[in-house]
C-alpha cells in the first residue's frame, strides 16, 4: 500500500484487555510471522518500531531467545537501549533473571584474537563509575557483588575498603587474601589462607 499517512499495514484492536492490532503467523521451521524493513539510506528508520503508553513497547518470548538483535555493521549494535530521560534511575538496558542459577545480563565476545569486551561499561560523569556490582543479600553469608574468575588488571589509581573486622575463614577461597585495618592499634592486616587451607595473618605497621 502506497499510504500518505506513512503506513503499510495499520492494525488496531479496541478490546479493552489482551487485544492484538496486527498478528503474523507461520509455520516454516525457518520462518518469520511479521518482518519489518526500512529501506531508507539515511536518517534512523526502522523496520520495526513498538510503542506502548503503558507496558512494553516490544515484547518477546521465545523456547530458546525472547529477542535476538543482529547487525553487520564492523561499528554497529546488535541491541541497543536507550533512555533518554536526563534525570532518574533510569536503565538503557536491564536483565532480569529468577533461576537459582541465573544471569541476569551475559556478554560474550567469542573472536579468538584481539583486544575483546565480554561487558563494557563507560560512564562520562566525574563520579560515576563505568562498571557498578551490587549484593543486596539479607540473609546468610555476605554476598560479593563483584566476582573474577582469572586474572585482575587495573590501570590507574586503585581504591580498596579495608573494613576493621577480622575476615571470616570460610569467606576466603584457598589460596587467597583479604585485608582489614586495626585502627585501634596503627596496623594494617592481610588474612592469607594457603592452598591448604591453612590461615596465616601479615601485619604491617602504619606510620603516625
Amino acid at each position: 500500500m502506497n499510504s500518505r499517512l506513512g503506513y503499510g499495514v495499520y492494525g488496531k484492536a479496541d478490546a479493552a484487555a489482551s487485544g492484538v492490532g496486527v498478528i503474523g503467523d507461520c509455520e516454516g521451521v525457518d520462518g518469520t510471522g511479521v518482518v519489518g524493513v526500512s529501506r531508507s539510506d539515511s536518517g534512523f528508520g526502522c523496520g520495526v518500531e513498538g510503542v506502548a503508553f503503558s507496558g512494553r513497547g516490544v515484547w518477546g518470548k521465545g523456547s530458546t531467545e525472547g529477542v535476538l538483535g543482529q547487525q553487520d555493521n564492523t561499528s554497529g549494535h546488535g541491541v541497543r537501549g536507550l533512555a533518554s530521560a536526563s534525570e532518574g534511575y533510569t536503565r538503557g538496558v536491564s536483565g532480569e533473571n529468577e533461576s537459582i542459577n541465573g544471569v541476569g545480563v551475559y556478554g560474550g565476545a567469542h573472536n579468538g584474537s584481539g583486544t575483546t569486551y565480554g561487558v563494557r561499561g563507560m560512564a562520562d560523569s566525574p563520579t560515576g563509575f563505568g562498571v557498578y556490582g551490587s549484593n543486596t543479600a539479607t540473609t546468610g553469608a555476605a554476598g560479593m557483588a563483584l566476582y573474577g574468575n582469572g586474572r585482575l588488571k587495573v590501570t590507574g589509581r586503585s581504591y580498596l575498603g579495608t573494613p576493621n573486622s577480622v575476615p571470616l575463614a570460610a569467606d576466603l577461597d584457598n589460596g587467597s587474601i583479604s585485608f582489614y585495618l586495626d585502627q585501634k592499634n596503627n596496623k594494617l592486616k592481610v588474612r592469607v589462607k594457603y592452598s591448604t587451607g591453612v590461615m596465616k595473618t601479615a601485619i604491617i605497621a602504619l606510620g603516625v
